[in-house]
């Protein structure tokens, strides 16, 4: 069903799949939630690829954050560690009315806003991923192979 009026940008939600991340929410903004294909040369008409574009989240600073301990610890061993999570607009009773699930995300940057004494402002941090896809409905589970032997019915 078709929503009479548009949703608003600004009521969403962020939330990862990992237990450790579930307090991780209160985010002030999602950026870079796109997907395009990837043509050879300007004059192709096939697509030789997709990509994702790096995603980035935004919020106050969370002193008890697990996920940005975890992002940290990932960025300093150099290791690749990546996290699913899901990104939902709600409506006026806080209800989804479309979401996108992104699989693999690989963290590649952590940020703070500059400190600056001149200017009031809360401490904002910033998580930038790289998405390995991205889906407006949950990832889909593989089919069962069909069992030799039965025929179907015409």
């Amino acid at each position: 069903m078709r929503p009479e009026i548009p949703p608003n940008s600004y009521h969403f939600e962020v939330s990862f799949t990992d237990k450790r991340f579930a307090k991780d929410r209160g985010f002030q903004s999602v950026a870079g939630l796109q997907a395009q294909l990837v043509f050879p040369n300007e004059h192709s008409r096939r697509p030789t690829d997709h990509q994702f574009g790096d995603l980035t989240l935004s919020r106050a600073l969370d002193t008890d954050s697990k996920l940005a301990s975890w992002f940290l610890e990932v960025i300093h061993a150099k290791k690749l560690a990546t996290v699913d999570l899901s990104i939902a607009l709600l409506n006026s009773e806080h209800e989804a009315v479309v979401r996108w699930y992104i699989c693999g995300a690989l963290p590649i940057r952590w940020e703070m806003d500059e400190f600056d004494a001149l200017r009031s402002g809360i401490a904002m941090e910033r998580f930038s991923f790289r998405c390995e896809s991205i889906s407006l409905n949950p990832p889909k589970k593989p089919r069962p192979k069909p069992t030799k032997g039965l025929r179907q019915k015409k």
